[in-house]
């Protein structure tokens, strides 16, 4: 780790009141936890996906008027390639935080110096 990153873990540190040993300790078994919660969203979303699909599909037949029928079906397939977007630049994230913990440790503690920035 460089000198800046040691800087903000040190002052994060005493902000808390423990040592930087400690809190690294802390965000590595983050990881796992912060992996798990953002695949818990990630399946309800697809879940709400699919229940949407099955009631637009229900839907198709008593819709007379073809506009909303049409409307409806764009405005569900841009939300749908939208979050299968979000989903998938999430996925990379879920895949470091359970593969490699340190990293992802290491790449929050770098996003936060940038953020300061």
């Amino acid at each position: 780790m460089n000198d800046n990153l040691q800087n903000v873990l040190a002052a994060i540190a005493v902000k808390l009141n423990t040592t930087v040993d400690h809190l690294w300790g802390v965000m590595v078994r983050q990881a796992p936890i912060s992996a798990f919660s953002s695949l818990l969203i990630d399946a309800a979303g697809m879940l709400a996906f699919f229940f949407a699909a099955r009631w637009m599909a229900k839907q198709k037949q008593t819709w007379d008027n073809e506009f909303f029928l049409c409307a409806g079906g764009i405005a569900f397939w841009v939300a749908f390639v939208v979050f299968g977007i979000a989903t998938a630049m999430d996925l990379h994230s879920v895949a470091t935080a359970l593969l490699n913990p340190e990293y992802w440790a290491l790449d929050k503690l770098t996003g936060m110096l940038r953020s300061k920035r």
